[in-house]
């Protein structure tokens, strides 16, 4: 007969589930803390799981720190949500930015200039809430990410930044230029690339965002055009060179002409239908204008400067290719009226300067891949003028 052996009883309780516990514990600490701290700064008591959705720590180029200094916080956890940033070392874009391109009027209607009614809560709001815009390609791609961005921030009273390192720094002088703490953002990706994305308007307060994609249409900015042109402060030596260079041509109507071959005109970006005006466009154009106004002289800038000269020599063309895509950027704005042919560098030219605009309408190509990604009402606007 077996002996009896007393066992002593264990604790099945491992270090494992001790950890998973702790942690569990630590968690709801800080989903409660933050909840907390999301309706005290935003006034908001939000909903649970769309507060949990907006708890995003994902980095971005503009975004240098996730942390705040927020005296909202609770006790030692920082909160996940929109922070009040330190404003110390922002510029003030409620003041007036003037261009002096050929007499473009100051902003009128700074979107960020509040009224003396509410103009303590739109302060308060656009203190915490922040949008910028993350995107690609050259220096006209750019432009239209950055007037998107103004006009969508303006829409929902964000105050709009980019970095200081952002590309238009070298061609122009942003005072939207800054570094921000910005956390708690979510990014907006356009549907269509030259379509305007009504979703725009729909973007929720409980967020910072930044705009990804190109926003290539006019109706993203419509409604801050003036703020727009402002914005887009040529730097003083690129200014000075246009202005001198127009002053040395004798006319009192200017009519910059844009011709974009080059990179568009291989076998490739033509099969996609990046289509390339021909001659007879040009010509058709700038007869267009010699018929409305009394001598007037047409500042040609371009990507090929040998095609410009062997196919446009006439004493009232002055071909001026600075080889700065700033400077002849410069040149086309300070005239009176516009002739484009294709891409986004020649659209802006035409924007800046106002009056009239001749536009190549054959861009992008009928039927095409490209044609696909852009919707012609939502890119060209309806006063300028198609041709082919």
């Amino acid at each position: 007969m077996k002996a009896s052996v007393s066992r002593k009883k264990t604790c099945h309780f491992h270090w494992q589930t001790c950890v998973l516990y702790t942690f569990i514990f630590f968690v709801f600490l800080v989903v409660i803390s933050n909840v907390m701290s999301y309706n005290t700064l935003t006034n908001k008591a939000g909903v649970f799981h769309d507060y949990l959705w907006n708890m995003t720590f994902r980095e971005s180029s503009y975004i240098v720190n996730k942390t705040t200094n927020s005296s909202k916080a609770f006790g030692w956890i920082k909160p996940a949500v929109i922070g009040r940033q330190n404003t110390s070392g922002i510029l003030n874009i409620a003041s007036s930015t003037t261009q002096a391109n050929k007499g473009i009027n100051p902003t009128v209607g700074d979107p960020h200039t509040p009224t003396t009614q509410h103009s303590t809560k739109i302060d308060d709001f656009s203190r915490t809430h922040y949008m910028t815009v993350q995107g690609n390609g050259r220096l006209g791609n750019q432009m239209f990410q950055f007037a998107a961005l103004l006009g969508v921030s303006a829409l929902h009273k964000y105050t709009p930044f980019v970095a200081p390192n952002n590309k238009l720094m070298q061609v122009f002088d942003i005072a939207e230029a800054r570094v921000v703490n910005m956390i708690n953002y979510k990014g907006h990706v356009e549907e269509r690339a030259g379509a305007f994305d009504r979703r725009v308007h729909n973007l929720s307060h409980a967020r910072n965002w930044t705009l990804q994609g190109y926003y290539q249409s006019w109706k993203y900015f419509d409604h801050v055009s003036n703020y727009v042109r402002n914005a887009f402060k040529f730097k003083s030596d690129i200014h000075h060179k246009a202005l001198t260079k127009l002053n040395t041509i004798n006319a009192s109507v200017f009519v910059g002409v844009h011709v974009r071959r080059g990179d568009m005109n291989s076998k490739r970006e033509l099969s996609r239908g990046y289509n390339v005006a021909d001659e007879s466009y040009v010509i058709k154009a700038i007869n267009y204008f010699r018929s409305k106004y009394k001598n007037p002289v047409f500042v040609m800038v371009g990507d090929d400067g040998a095609w410009m000269r062997s196919k446009f020599n006439f004493n009232d063309v002055h071909i001026s290719t600075s080889g700065s895509a700033g400077g002849d950027l410069a040149l086309m704005a300070h005239c009176n009226h516009s002739v484009v042919t294709s891409g986004t560098y020649g659209w802006w030219g035409a924007y800046l300067a106002g009056g009239e605009t001749v536009y190549f309408r054959d861009y992008p190509k009928p039927g095409s891949w490209l044609d696909k990604q852009y919707n012609r009402a939502d890119y060209y606007p309806p006063h300028w003028v198609g041709m082919s």
